[in-house]
């Protein structure tokens, strides 16, 4: 693969999916990030390396699981629906569609792009760090096009540089007819960071001041709230006994940029997923029978293609023929003094 002495790209075979693997690797600092662009294009891994040597961020298979699920672990992709589509169905422009039916209650979560093969387009290396770019060419799959009849192309590029991990995603519009999307991550932590570590230890940050009203399945009934006292983590503290599933809107940027803080003192390092206005919705995860932490950038609320209609703010983009959408999130590592 093409080299560019400091930065390197490879690839190699996973030793937890058994499949093509593409490396990132900054050889100076010692982080890598590691992508499988037959399994939904995801991040699997995303090491830094800190003076206290190299630490594993993303929550990854135990190596004794048999045959994991990748939308488990690392970071997939949501697209053109993260999260939930009420019953499995939506409207748009008068006609109604039908999906895929993928969770226990009958709706469908996270669209078609997390799980199915992309196509690699460039890997390379030069000073400025190490890239993979791979493409979703909906056109190529008759049964995502049944359920979206909207042709579309989406890239993401990786970009790894010192401890700080780039994804820039671009949606283009390759029908004759308008179409709707939404764009998510859904990337696991490990909390703690650090293997020996305490999860009451580590506190999280979440920059939102509102909350939006769900029901019991998760999806919007509609208007937000201000953030209640006991899923407030505007300053640092730990998640405690939450199980958060929750939809934050409101953000609080600084210089155009959100910031989700992770810190963990026993690892002596601090985690931050930093994003801009495109993404004004978050969502975070942390189920109690998990070690993980999720910050989830959204383009647009849960459930917007149906609630865009009478509801505003929902994020839905339309996007005209040709008209293409961008969106840029980084994950940064550095290590802390300890506290």
């Amino acid at each position: 693969m093409p080299a560019g002495g400091r930065y390197t790209v490879d690839s190699e075979r996973d030793p937890c999916f058994g499949i093509e693997a593409y490396v990132l690797r900054d050889e100076v600092v010692g982080s890598l990030a590691r992508v499988l662009p037959a399994l939904g294009n995801t991040l699997v891994s995303f090491t830094a390396g800190l003076h206290g040597g190299q630490l594993e961020v993303m929550l990854t298979p135990d190596p004794e699981e048999q045959m994991p699920r990748v939308t488990r672990y690392g970071s997939p992709l949501l697209f053109p629906f993260p999260n939930r589509v009420r019953d499995a169905t939506y409207a748009f422009k008068g006609r109604c569609y039908q999906l895929e039916v993928n969770t226990p209650e009958g709706h469908h979560i996270h669209g078609f792009v997390r799980n199915r093969p992309w196509r690699v387009k460039e890997a390379t290396a030069d000073g400025r760090g190490a890239r993979l770019t791979c493409a979703f060419i909906s056109g190529a799959y008759p049964d995502v096009l049944r359920q979206y009849p909207f042709p579309f192309v989406l890239l993401v590029t990786y970009t790894l540089a010192g401890n700080t991990l780039r994804l820039s995603a671009t949606a283009r519009n390759v029908g004759t007819g308008a179409l709707p999307m939404g764009f998510g991550i859904h990337p696991y932590f490990r909390l703690p960071l650090a293997k020996d570590g305490r999860p009451c230890d580590a506190r999280i940050q979440v920059p939102a001041a509102r909350l939006w009203t769900l029901g019991h399945d998760k999806l919007p009934l509609g208007g937000t709230q201000p953030v209640p006292s006991d899923l407030d983590y505007r300053t640092l503290r730990p998640v405690g006994d939450a199980e958060l599933d929750h939809l934050y809107g409101g953000l609080i940027r600084q210089g155009g940029q959100a910031v989700c803080r992770l810190l963990d003192p026993t690892a002596r390092a601090e985690l931050s997923v930093r994003f801009g206005p495109e993404f004004p919705y978050l969502v975070v995860f942390a189920p109690a029978e998990r070690p993980t932490v999720c910050f989830e950038p959204y383009s647009c609320i849960t459930d917007a293609i149906n609630l865009a209609e009478h509801e505003a703010n929902t994020g839905l983009v339309t996007l005209l023929p040709g008209q293409e959408w961008h969106g840029a999130i980084e994950f940064a590592v550095a290590d802390v003094a300890e506290s």
